[in-house]
């Protein structure tokens, strides 16, 4: 008897701390939601903006606590769906990288659709935040009439699409642009001071593509953006020598090239866009008596040799595909 009454007892007080146990841990459980929801009201969720998402306001619909703009047009019905298209970049007044209307420059002969960017902000339905996910390797070299001394590197880049309804907050989906096509420098930009850099930006092909399942717009055909290559010009041999180089558009390539006198060996490095020709000459040396030394001229494509041809007139050619 007073061996089963200890066990009867026992077992009662361990059902009493089990049942403690789980008490407190709902608590802990509620006040940590609690908390959570706390947090999540003041500095996650969505904050309602007055007005419509201009150029300006709809920044704010990209980073931080995000904003949404009750007042929006809905996102319903057949399309297009108009959208404000927003890209990360150096802030000229912070110094901090923040969201600024994507500047869409088409094609020559084209027209960016009516629907990216309109110029009415009451039209605006969606809003797409572009964010550089990654870097690549050097497409372009930029020079500018102020700023950094020298010429400002440009790097292929990668970007993340994100898409929200204007009027609510919602989050609609994601996309990605893999490499953008937009290399042309611009006529201005903010770069860091120490490291200034510029990033290949999408193009209106890209933008329209990868918006294309929210704004119920098929994309146009639109031609393919011409590839950036990295050309080397070489030359080797003893002495100097005339050089004659061409670096022009293939429906230029009668035009007369560029001569100089120069000292061996000589190379020039370029970067440009697919469907142009490059040459490099070697005329007679500048050296006198009966052994004229021969120069060898060497064309080389994105690190690759495509050409070379060694003698007294050395002459490469090439048609970059």
């Amino acid at each position: 008897m007073d061996t089963n009454l200890a066990r009867t007892t026992g077992d009662r007080r361990s059902g009493r701390s089990a049942l403690v146990l789980l008490v407190v841990v709902v608590l802990l459980l509620a006040v940590a939601g609690t908390a959570w929801l706390a947090v999540w009201s003041i500095f996650v969720k969505p904050r309602p903006v007055d007005g419509y998402p201009d150029a300006g306001a709809a920044r704010e619909a990209c980073a931080g606590r995000r904003a949404y703009f009750p007042d929006a047009a809905p996102y319903d019905g057949r399309g297009p769906h108009a959208v404000r298209v927003m890209l990360e970049k150096l802030d000229a007044g912070s110094g901090r990288s923040a969201y600024s209307t994507l500047f869409l420059r088409p094609p020559p002969g084209q027209r960016s659709p009516a629907h990216l960017n309109p110029p009415k902000a009451e039209d605006v339905q969606l809003i797409a935040c572009l964010k550089q996910t990654s870097a690549g390797r050097q497409v372009e070299s930029c020079e500018f009439d102020s700023g950094p001394s020298g010429a400002v590197p440009m790097y292929a880049a990668a970007y993340a699409v994100t898409v929200y309804e204007a009027r609510t907050g919602e989050r609609l989906g994601t996309n990605t642009i893999s490499d953008a096509e937009q290399t042309r420098c611009p006529g201005f930009a903010v770069v860091d001071d120490k490291e200034p850099k510029l990033y290949a930006e999408p193009s209106v092909r890209q933008v329209e593509k990868a918006l294309s399942e929210f704004t119920s717009v098929a994309p146009p055909i639109w031609p393919a953006a011409p590839q950036q290559v990295d050309v080397l010009l070489e030359v080797e041999g003893k002495g100097k020598a005339l050089i004659v180089t061409w670096a022009v558009p293939t429906s230029e390539r009668m035009h007369e090239g560029t001569q100089e006198y120069v000292k061996l060996p000589w190379r020039m490095r370029l970067t440009g866009e697919e469907g142009w020709f490059v040459s490099v000459r070697v005329g007679m040396p500048l050296t006198t008596g009966p052994a004229q030394p021969e120069a060898t001229c060497r064309v080389s494509i994105n690190g690759k040799e495509v050409r070379t041809e060694t003698g007294f007139r050395a002459s490469c050619d090439h048609q970059v595909q």
